[in-house]
């Protein structure tokens, strides 16, 4: 729903993971940044880790959300 500063997915889809790194750079602040993460293709939802800690997974219709913020 934005833009992102340096961004790392790593899927695993065979264990239902997903890894997600990720940190603005500097000067990237405001309204334009992303506040969530969206992933699709999975009929399941999967774990995910968002800068080393379990995030939150929201279903919304076929996809999966995950707070940035």
């Amino acid at each position: 729903d934005g833009k992102v500063g340096l961004l790392r997915v790593e899927v695993r889809p065979w264990i239902r993971e997903v890894d997600i790194s990720h940190a603005p750079k500097s000067g990237q602040d405001g309204a334009d940044m992303a506040r969530t993460f969206t992933i699709s293709g999975l009929a399941e939802a999967p774990r995910v880790t968002l800068n080393g800690h379990p995030a939150t997974v929201r279903p919304v219709g076929q996809t999966f959300r995950i707070s940035l913020g």
